[in-house]
């Protein structure tokens, strides 16, 4: 699929095809879901396919679990990010220590002067949930997500800002974060029989002429790949 040269590719082919090319440059993408359903895979499969096959430099914060574990996981998609940071393609930042509410701005700081000594056309933040839990109130909260969210407009870099949803909880965030940002994915987890299904959607896409449908998707030994059948056709 042709993409407007104002789309980034998602790194993955089949989510492509149901968001028009690709995420809008400069855009702010939720991805929220339960622990499991694939967020870090889908978010690193995004910044390994922009600095492998589109030459964009990216840049992966990291506040849910460390560095060198995340790039071990990673190697069984083949995705060797380490050959990536020697290159200068990318940069994992490791920030699970850093956890306090005085550490936000820090972080936010850090991940900035990242994104520009790289000059970065891609970052990650995983996660937006662990990153604001020192955060005391709402407010503080949502002024501090809107704030961000104006920075990472101003220099063009196109973010996923992954969130945990709790089992057996709805809720997304504390409840205002989809309204800050550009775009929502959700990634599904459910029990259909005696094995987990997992299912992806996206409530809003602004720009984009996305799919409202729900889609199953599978994490594959290639990264995650989503049918092209909607859940309603089979």
């Amino acid at each position: 699929m042709s993409r407007s040269p104002f789309k980034l590719s998602s790194g993955i082919p089949s989510l492509d095809k149901i968001i028009e090319g690709g995420f809008t440059q400069g855009d702010v993408i939720l991805v929220a879901g339960q622990p499991g359903s694939g967020k870090t895979t889908l978010a690193t499969q995004f910044l390994f396919s922009g600095a492998v096959e589109h030459g964009e430099t990216g840049v992966y914060a990291t506040l849910v679990e460390s560095a060198s574990k995340l790039k071990r996981d990673m190697l069984q998609f083949n995705w060797d990010l380490t050959k990536l940071e020697g290159e200068r393609k990318i940069a994992v930042l490791d920030l699970i220590q850093a956890a306090s509410e005085k550490s936000v701005a820090t972080n936010l700081d850090m991940i900035m002067s990242s994104v520009k000594i790289l000059g970065a056309k891609r970052l990650v933040i995983d996660s937006l949930t662990s990153m604001t839990t020192y955060i005391k109130t709402k407010e503080e909260a949502r002024s501090f997500i809107s704030i961000m969210t104006k920075i990472l407009e101003e220099a063009k870099c196109t973010t996923l800002l992954l969130v945990e949803i709790p089992w057996n909880k709805t809720d997304i965030g504390s409840g205002f974060e989809e309204f800050v940002a550009d775009s929502l994915i959700i990634l599904e987890s459910s029990l259909d029989r005696f094995r987990i299904k997992r299912r992806l959607y996206i409530p809003k896409m602004r720009g984009t002429n996305h799919s409202l449908d729900c889609h199953d998707f599978y994490i594959t030994p290639e990264g995650i790949s989503i049918s092209t059948l909607t859940t309603a056709e089979k």
